[in-house]
C-alpha cells in the first residue's frame, strides 16, 4: 500500500483483524486519517516538519520562532471611522443628534475600558510613599502609555490593576520629562486587552473626546470613570480639553470618538480649565528612545503647575532648582502647592524625609502621590514640616508643624 506524500507507509500486518475485515478502500482511508491526525497533533505540540523531498540522512529544516524584539515595535495608528456628520457640528440641535452622540460614546467606553489600568509604584529611592496614576495598554503583549511624572524613571517596578480587578506586574521603560511622556510594559504573560492608538491628522478644535482614568486610584465598586468633552486647544506639544480631570487620572488615555488613543492626561489642577494632555504624536516621534528605556528632560515648573508640554499633575507653582532643593517662586491659589501652604521663597528640601534634588522629584511626589506627605521646607532661617493629606478629589489639606 502506498502512502500519501508526507505520511509514512503503514504496515498492514500491524492492523487489527477487525480492520482487515473491512474493504481495502475503507482500511486505507481509516489508516490515513489516523496517521494524519497523529501527525498533526505532534506537529502542533512540537514542530511542523514535512519529510517530503529530504535526502537520505538530511535533517529536516525547522522554522525558527520569531525572536522577541529587544526594542518594542512602534504601533501603527488605527484608521479613524467615518461617523455621522453630527460629530463635526458646533453643537447638536435635535434629540436624534444627542442620541447619536450618546450611543457612540457608550460604545467607545465599552470597547476601550478593559485596557485602561490603574498604576501603582513606590516613590523614588527607598521611599514608602505610593505613587498612583492611570495608564492605557496599547498592545496585546502589554505595552502601556502613561505620563512621565507617574513613572518617574526607567526600570521601576509597577503594578497594573485592570477594571475587572486583575493585576499584573511590569516595569517602567522610557520617560520624557520635557513632554511628560512615559512608556511602561507588563512583564507577566499575556495576551492583554488593549486599545488602538490613533493620530491627530484629522483632529481639530471642537472635536468630541472621551477621557478615561482611575481618579483617586482603583476602586472595585465602580467602573472606569469616563468624561465627555471637546478639544479646546491643540499645539504640537500639548492638547487641552474641557474633560474634567482629577487626582489619579494622570497618565490615563484621551480617546477620539473613533475609540483611538490620541493623548495621555498630564496636568491636573484644582480648576476645571487646566486639563492638559500629551499628544500621541509625542510618543510616536520619540518611540525609539522611550522603548529603549531612556530617561531625559527636566520638567520646568510653570504657573499652571506643569512642565514644558504639560507636566506636573496640578502642583500649581513656579520654581527652580537651588543647591538645597527646589525654590518656590510663585504659588497658584488653586493648586496643591497652596493647599500644602507653600509660599513664594520657600525652598522644598524633603518629602517624607527624602531629599528633593530636581523638579522631577517635586512634581512626582506632590503632583501624583495619593499618600500623606510631610514636606520639609526652609522658610527664611527656619526649617518647617508641612503635613499634606491628599483626598480623592482635587487636593488635600496642609498644616505647619514648627
Amino acid at each position: 500500500m502506498s502512502a500519501r506524500p508526507g505520511i509514512a507507509a503503514i504496515d498492514n500486518k500491524s492492523v487489527s483483524a477487525t480492520v482487515l475485515s473491512t474493504s481495502f478502500t475503507s482500511m486505507r482511508s481509516l489508516c490515513e486519517r489516523a496517521v494524519l491526525a497523529a501527525f498533526r497533533f505532534f506537529a502542533g505540540a512540537v514542530l511542523l516538519v514535512s519529510p517530503v523531498g529530504l535526502s537520505a540522512g538530511e535533517a529536516p529544516v525547522v522554522a525558527a520562532s520569531p525572536a522577541v524584539p529587544a526594542i518594542p515595535a512602534q504601533p501603527k495608528p488605527a484608521a479613524s471611522l467615518r461617523l455621522s456628520a453630527v460629530f463635526r457640528k458646533p453643537a447638536p440641535t435635535t434629540i436624534t443628534e444627542l442620541r447619536t452622540i450618546e450611543t457612540r460614546v457608550k460604545l467607545v467606553v465599552a470597547q476601550v475600558s478593559p485596557a485602561v489600568v490603574a498604576v501603582t509604584l513606590r516613590g523614588p529611592g527607598n521611599s514608602n510613599a505610593v505613587i498612583s496614576g492611570s495608564a492605557v495598554v496599547i498592545s496585546a503583549d502589554g505595552l502601556v502609555l502613561s505620563a512621565a511624572h507617574v513613572g518617574g524613571t526607567p526600570n521601576r517596578d509597577v503594578t497594573f490593576t485592570f477594571p475587572d480587578g486583575r493585576t499584573a506586574k511590569g516595569k517602567t521603560l522610557g520617560t520624557d520629562h520635557d513632554m511628560d511622556a512615559g512608556l511602561m510594559r507588563i512583564t507577566d504573560a499575556g495576551p492583554w486587552p488593549f486599545a488602538p492608538v490613533g493620530d491627530l491628522t484629522d483632529a481639530r478644535l471642537g472635536d468630541w473626546v472621551v477621557a478615561l482614568g482611575h481618579p483617586g486610584g482603583f476602586d472595585p465598586q465602580r467602573p472606569v470613570v469616563a468624561r465627555l468633552g471637546r478639544i479646546i486647544m491643540k499645539t504640537a506639544k500639548t492638547m487641552q480639553t474641557d474633560c474634567t480631570l482629577l487626582s489619579g487620572d494622570s497618565g490615563g488615555p484621551l480617546f477620539d470618538i473613533s475609540g483611538r488613543v490620541i493623548a495621555i492626561h498630564s496636568s491636573i489642577s484644582a480648576t476645571a480649565e487646566d486639563n492638559f494632555h500629551v499628544p500621541i504624536t509625542t510618543f510616536m516621534e520619540t518611540w525609539a528612545r522611550l522603548a529603549n528605556g531612556e530617561n531625559w528632560g527636566t520638567p520646568v515648573l510653570t504657573a499652571g503647575g506643569r512642565g514644558r508640554g504639560g507636566a506636573g499633575g496640578g502642583v500649581g507653582a513656579t520654581g527652580s532648582v537651588v543647591p538645597e532643593g527646589v525654590r518656590i517662586d510663585t504659588v497658584n491659589p488653586t493648586g496643591r502647592a497652596q493647599r500644602v501652604q507653600l509660599q513664594a521663597g520657600d525652598v522644598v528640601l524633603k518629602f517624607n524625609g527624602k531629599a528633593v534634588t530636581s523638579p522631577a522629584d517635586f512634581l512626582t511626589q506632590l503632583g501624583a502621590t495619593e499618600e500623606k506627605l510631610t514636606v520639609t521646607i526652609k522658610r527664611g532661617d527656619r526649617q518647617l514640616d508641612l503635613d499634606y493629606t491628599p483626598n480623592t478629589g482635587r487636593g488635600g489639606r496642609g498644616g505647619v508643624v514648627p
